[in-house]
């Protein structure tokens, strides 16, 4: 299939994707028209009310319509159809030298999970292996441009978990701090303080073995839907390096780690002579001109670290696009919006509450980033999942996709959870077309 062009707003798109229907379940809630753009979805409600014209209860048939999406795919979509409609303007933009993300929304069992990573037992590729196979294609690129020696995708894959973010690169399952630098965020090992622990592949199977042993560390339990959902929120993130950038990145690392040192240190000395001579020992003695001397050092290594930053930084504005490329898929937590159910401990209560707040810090992220003009400041500091990816979001000429992803079922349950989805997706393209509603008695 061909690429279909998105007309959107030019950094965020929305796309709705409808799973297949169940055998066990009855379809008919929801209806959509042959896909195309702007394909709208028509969503039909029958209850019973009392009508003010014969004062006798009948029925009423409600139907809304939304129209304002970017394209609607049906029940017999295809990853590969996803891919090319909503991934793959993405990564056409992210290979110039751009940030892009897709994320998957939706309540439990509606397939994000699916869209992004696939099935490997049945053998359906995944969007976001398919955008890593096209970024390894682009490789050859790279092939005879100086300063791009043995040039190969780097694969970095994350687990956010309440307030936990874990590298499932990892076989020990690590856990990472979030440390700010600027508008950039920088994930390091709480123990050590070194990068995350991210693959480096050079062949299309070492890629697909690195993102399958992610996925298969990746946190399940059970929902109010059914007993396999995803209780975390999952990031796969692509970049493309060279010997020359991880060597840069290993001396800003190496710096910061010398400076951290004597901020330790320092940190120390004030402390332990506090604890001895009280707080009148901090304002005199050896302890001021060790304090002194202490500080010039941390102002020579400051200095230090902001040097090799900038010399990675000055390396990768005058290399190809392709090296300060980065692509990001997020496979977003199953939305469980139902309160007071006898199968939910407290745990899971508290569980399915952080997972909520953080979709509605993403809701107000995503809204932001897609107005026009742009405000100055997008909230990403609101969650540890948009912190994470804050930098996707601070790109002023990156994109974002959401793919909201919804069941044709008509139970009772899944209609109202397809609601709720729709009228979030809904908020993020406020400036578009109206829903519309109408409503009709029928006759008995």
């Amino acid at each position: 299939m061909a690429a279909v062009k998105i007309a959107s707003s030019p950094s965020l798109s929305v796309v709705v994707r409808f799973r297949p229907i169940h055998a066990r379940e009855n379809e008919g809630a929801l209806s959509v028209c042959p896909r195309k753009t702007g394909t709208p979805i028509h969503l039909t409600k029958t209850k019973d009310q009392l009508s003010n014209r014969t004062k006798k209860v009948e029925r009423v048939e409600t139907t809304t319509t939304y129209s304002n999406f970017d394209h609607v795919f049906d029940c017999g979509a295809t990853n590969e159809e996803l891919f090319e409609t909503a991934a793959l303007p993405l990564l056409t933009h992210a290979i110039q030298g751009h940030r892009v993300c897709l994320f998957a929304f939706g309540f439990t069992g509606t397939g994000k999970s699916h869209s992004v990573f696939g099935d490997p037992a049945s053998g359906t590729t995944g969007t976001a292996l398919l955008a890593g196979l096209r970024l390894m294609e682009a490789l050859a690129v790279l092939e005879g441009c100086e300063g791009c020696t043995n040039p190969r995708l780097r694969v970095g894959m994350y687990e956010i978990a309440g307030k936990k973010v874990v590298n499932l690169m990892d076989p020990e399952l690590s856990e990472a701090s979030v440390r700010a630098r600027g508008s950039a965020v920088l994930l390091r090992t709480v123990k050590g303080g070194r990068p995350m622990r991210r693959a480096e592949v050079l062949t299309a199977e070492e890629l697909e073995a690195a993102v399958s042993a992610g996925i298969a560390s990746r946190k399940t339990g059970t929902s109010t839907i059914h007993d396999q959902s995803s209780r975390s929120h999952a990031i796969l993130e692509f970049e493309i390096v060279t010997e020359e950038v991880v060597k840069l990145e290993e001396a800003v690392w190496e710096a910061e780690q010398r400076m951290t040192t004597v901020s330790n240190e320092r940190d120390d000395a004030i402390r332990k002579e506090a604890a001895m001579a009280g707080e009148k020992a901090l304002a005199e003695g050896d302890l001021q001109e060790r304090l002194s001397n202490l500080g010039e050092a941390y102002f020579d290594l400051s200095n230090a670290v902001d040097a090799a930053r900038k010399e990675l930084e000055e390396f990768l504005l005058s290399s190809p696009p392709l090296l300060r490329t980065r692509t990001a898929f997020c496979d977003l937590a199953g939305a469980d919006w139902e309160k007071g159910t006898d199968v939910q401990s407290n745990l899971s209560r508290s569980e399915m509450a952080t997972i909520n707040t953080t979709l509605l810090a993403v809701k107000e992220c995503m809204r932001t980033y897609g107005s026009v003009p742009r405000p100055r400041r997008i909230p990403y500091r609101n969650s540890l999942l948009t912190r994470v990816l804050g930098g996707y979001f601070e790109e002023k000429k990156g994109k974002v996709c959401m793919v909201a992803t919804l069941t044709p079922s008509a139970e009772s349950t899944h209609v109202a959870q397809s609601i709720r989805t729709l009228n979030y997706a809904q908020l993020m393209v406020e400036g578009r077309p109206k829903v519309t509603t109408t409503r009709e008695w029928l006759k008995s």
